[in-house]
């Protein structure tokens, strides 16, 4: 469950690959300061109880490193729109199931678009989450 989103996310999706990254400051000696980097969660398995999850430093978020961490994978990976992801799932590297919470802010957030379509999206994607 994310509870920060406060989305429940069942067991079957995690069979497959769930990456997240998430910024963390780290000391960076001699600059008397600190830098950003990045925590790359990866959970998965083929079973309901993924038992594979592991975590991965990045300094940045290049591109290159997530071409590196799935270079031979083909399965599906569910993960925020970063376009990473959405460039590798373009080549037809693996299937992507980008996060509908994503998604539902990116509809919360729109300005100008017409206020009725978007209450009929924003119910569809809740009636997900519900059946999820």
């Amino acid at each position: 469950m994310y509870t920060s989103e406060k989305v429940y996310v069942s067991r079957q999706t995690l069979s497959n690959y769930v990456n997240d990254e998430t910024p963390i400051q780290e000391l960076a000696p001699g600059k008397g300061k600190t830098d950003q980097g990045y925590v790359v969660a990866v959970v998965g398995g083929k079973s309901l109880d993924p038992r594979n999850r592991f975590y991965l430093y990045f300094p940045n978020r290049k591109h290159e490193h997530f071409d590196e961490l799935l270079k031979n994978y083909t399965g599906v990976i569910h993960s925020d729109k970063y376009g990473a992801y959405e460039q590798l799932a373009s080549k037809k590297k693996f299937t992507w199931s980008p996060c509908w919470v994503h998604i539902r802010r990116k509809f919360i957030e729109a300005e100008g678009c017409n206020s009725e379509a978007k209450k009929v999206i924003l119910l569809c994607i809740q009636k997900l989450f519900k059946i999820e």
